[in-house]
């Protein structure tokens, strides 16, 4: 189980050989550049052993410290029935990569391994599931007033450490204003939160969820394409350089030469 774990899809960038086109290289950025979440559900297992999945914060930030040092971008929200671990597709696989092989080492965890929900989303449907769980609601209609909570305390240690990055620090604070306009626009968690009103205000949570969504991937969006431009142009330098040494090199022999002709001639 861990093993396939481990083996989370990814994309990498691509060593130049040549000049690849700018179009290519701005795709690349957006694969990149993609949310990746990796959910372990563990709330189905007896809580006994659930126990075992208590990390501490010292553990934590050693997580984070290990990606930062890899120079990757993660974020590890730690609840009491599941540890949800987010990064970008490019960086993934190394960002996790702690924390897995603390799963796969600690004896607490290694026999409910095999049992565990493991949810792996990418891209949009990570961001929904982040911005979904920061709004409190579960799938079952009851609310929780820790996991927005959770999912701050998880971004703040990550900022602290200097592995939340550019494009998990605009995400994350797209789920902290769904829990601060949750907590102002709604009644929910409050005591007249009864499964009707529930009901009632979990409309207001969705268009909520909705409306930052939609804030975040224009923003998202704006950033990627900045970032792809400049990728572009890198690959564009580079391919020309790779492209033309040999040109290049026959030019400045040319002038030299030329230079040389014209010092002979002015001499004799």
């Amino acid at each position: 189980m861990l093993r396939s774990l481990s083996l989370v899809s990814h994309s990498s960038v691509p060593a130049v050989n040549g000049s690849p086109s700018g179009a290519a290289a701005r795709q690349q950025v957006l694969a990149d550049e993609a949310i990746q979440a990796l959910v372990l559900d563990y709330s189905g297992l007896p809580k006994s052993v659930r126990f075992g999945f208590a990390f501490s914060r010292e553990e934590q930030l050693a997580w984070l410290r290990a990606a930062a040092a890899e120079g990757v971008s993660l974020v590890v929200v730690c609840e009491a029935t599941r540890i949800s671990m987010y990064s970008t597709q490019g960086e993934c696989r190394r960002a996790f990569r702690a924390v897995l092989q603390t799963l796969a080492t600690r004896r607490a965890t290694i026999a409910a391994l095999g049992s565990l929900a493991v949810v792996d989303k990418t891209e949009l449907l990570a961001a929904r599931h982040l911005l979904e769980r920061a709004s409190g609601l579960e799938g079952d209609g009851e609310f929780s007033a820790t996991a927005g909570a959770a999912i701050q305390t998880a971004a703040s240690l990550a900022a602290s450490s200097t592995a939340l990055g550019p494009t998990l620090s605009a995400l994350f604070r797209a789920a902290g204003n769904v829990t601060r306009r949750i907590r102002l626009e709604t009644e929910l968690g409050t005591a007249q939160s009864s499964p009707a009103w529930l009901s009632i205000e979990g409309l207001s949570a969705a268009r909520i969820v909705e409306e930052e969504l939609a804030a975040w991937q224009a923003q998202e969006a704006e950033a990627l394409r900045a970032k792809a431009e400049v990728r572009a142009a890198e690959v564009a330098e580079l391919g020309y350089a790779q492209e033309e040494p040999a040109s290049l090199t026959r030019l400045r022999a040319s002038l030299r030469a030329q230079n040389s002709d014209r010092e002979r001639s002015l001499v004799g």
